[in-house]
């Protein structure tokens, strides 16, 4: 039994050393949002206000509440093709925005850290922005 009790040490402890890897190199949720304000602020914040008034483009409070993550993700990542969909928030975006929105497409990265971002937005009950 001690002969390869050595061997149980080790791959103890390999696996420790790929657990932490993994969880110290993937970003944790309130890191992407961090990331997400700075994308929103240099990027978003000229159309669209985080609370639900309408400035050029729709507000986004409550966005993540009605809109599903995936959704969110084509549409910041392919607005150009989302645009071109017949869906009745696409109708409503045309008519709202007038397409000003298209061309500003995310990196896949950028729009997982505006949606945590916009997730907390959401979940803050102050109203401070």
């Amino acid at each position: 039994m001690k002969k390869n009790s050595w061997k149980v040490g080790v791959f103890t402890v390999v696996g420790l050393i790929l657990l932490l890897t993994e969880t110290c190199t993937k970003p944790a949720p309130v890191d992407m949002a961090i990331n997400g304000r700075n994308i929103y602020y240099t990027r978003c914040v000229f159309c669209h206000k985080l609370s639900g008034e309408r400035l050029v483009g729709p507000g986004l409070k409550g966005v993540t509440n009605v809109l599903s993550e995936k959704w969110m993700m084509n549409t910041f990542t392919h607005l150009d093709r989302m645009v071109k969909n017949d869906s009745d928030i696409m109708v409503q975006f045309k008519a709202d925005c007038g397409l000003k929105g298209q061309g500003k497409n995310l990196t896949e990265e950028q729009a997982h850290q505006v949606i945590e971002f916009l997730k907390l937005n959401d979940a803050d009950t102050t109203g401070a922005q």
